[in-house]
């Protein structure tokens, strides 16, 4: 009886903390096997806005030792839109970048509902757009951050400099840290 109540307890501990890399701003460190290369990733946070466009804008991302001087932007957009360019501003200060690759990555998450009854599947558009690792410190540190993505009929902005724990913000402070002061 303990050795099933021991199984189950760490079956379900093991199944929380496999459910934890997936939060918004989880950040996680891996070496690769094959060449040594180090990253340091963060899941997509959620940006600040009003209404219910809360949950529709993410932004998260990656450095790589084999590119110290870089961070790669991963913005998430929930539903189907071509991303284009990235506009940032830092207490009233904008830079535009432009998507690393020409072409905006979809995924489709399908949603069985409750019981067998269908439900509409999930999309989410993501493009990836590389910055100065220096930018994204800038980025964490400014007091007001606003970040702005143009879709393809239109654009949604959201703040980055919201403190809360499941948005964008903490999760890149988390990451700049085990950065440390390499480049």
């Amino acid at each position: 009886m303990k050795k099933t109540k021991l199984f189950i307890g760490a079956v379900s501990l093991a199944t929380f903390l496999a459910g934890c890399a997936a939060f918004p701003g989880h950040v996680t460190e891996t070496q690769s096997q094959l060449d040594g290369e180090q990253q340091v990733q963060v899941q997509p946070g959620y940006l600040y806005l009003k209404g219910l466009e809360s949950a529709s804008f993410k932004v998260g991302g990656f450095w790589s030792d084999k590119d110290p001087q870089d961070f790669v932007l991963e913005v998430a957009y929930m539903g189907v839109a071509s991303l284009k360019s990235l506009k940032v501003g830092i207490d009233g200060h904008v830079r535009e970048f432009q998507p690393a690759h020409p072409t905006t990555d979809f995924e489709w998450e399908p949603d069985t509902g409750i019981a067998g009854v269908s439900a509409p599947s999930k999309a989410e558009s993501r493009q990836r757009y590389i910055v100065p690792l220096a930018y994204v410190r800038q980025m964490v540190n400014g007091k007001r951050v606003v970040l702005q993505v143009q879709l393809h009929d239109g654009v949604v902005e959201g703040v980055f400099s919201f403190d809360q724990q499941e948005y964008a913000r903490p999760g890149f402070r988390r990451a700049l840290e085990k950065i440390g002061s390499r480049p």
